[in-house]
């Protein structure tokens, strides 16, 4: 007992709290990371972004790496709380391998949830300027600005409208793609079954809603 305490106090890697408390801020680190990418990608721009995906795997064999370290000397009177550290680097582990999509997708979701009366209103309010003869259907693809009441669901507030056999699609990006991936949300008036091309290489591989889709 006297050498885990010697060595607590000359190293930090032996402190177990201190270690449970690090590895506890990484994996909290890494699932607000999970939920919140879109956000952040906007934040942090496609170009910063990508060095921050390659610092947290580096970061997270780090901490395993510390983990196991911080059991090898301990052999007089272990118990399971010295195992703590390396559990919580196998709930993150866990975590980036089944939980990365669907926080991610969650996230997408409370944002569309939230203003999904205005999106509705929205197409609505498109499909009445094509019905009006507003929006030219001969040119197939035009590009729209919004009414002011909805210009913030959708970057820059203008959306790409396509008409084409009859469909009307509707693309409001949301901005903070990269690798030229463009998020967005997409209305498509036949409510057609994913995966499909909305524009060019915008592909819609999951449907949220009723006539809406999550794309990129």
């Amino acid at each position: 007992m006297t050498t885990d305490h010697n060595l607590k106090e000359k190293y930090w890697i032996y402190d177990l709290r201190l270690l449970i408390n690090i590895n506890l801020i990484f994996y909290i680190a890494i699932i607000l990371l999970f939920f919140f990418e879109g956000d952040i990608i906007g934040i942090f721009t496609p170009f910063i972004y990508p060095f921050l995906c390659f610092a947290l795997p580096l970061i997270f064999f780090i901490l395993v790496i510390i983990s196991i370290i911080h059991i090898l000397p301990q052999t007089e009177d272990m118990t399971w709380k010295s195992y703590l550290p390396l559990l919580i680097n196998l709930a993150t582990l866990c975590s980036m391998l089944f939980f990365y999509e669907p926080l991610g997708n969650l996230r997408i979701d409370i944002g569309f949830r939230i203003n999904e009366k205005r999106f509705n209103q929205a197409a609505s309010w498109i499909a009445q300027s094509i019905q009006n003869g507003e929006i030219n259907q001969d040119d197939n693809w035009e590009i729209i600005k919004l009414p002011k009441e909805y210009r913030s669901l959708a970057e820059d507030g203008k959306v790409d409208v396509i008409y084409e056999y009859g469909v009307t699609t509707i693309i409001f990006y949301r901005g903070g793609g990269m690798f030229e991936l463009y998020p967005s949300f997409v209305y498509r008036s036949d409510n057609i079954a994913t995966p499909f091309e909305a524009l060019v290489d915008t592909i819609c591989s999951r449907r949220i809603s009723p006539y809406w889709y999550d794309c990129y």
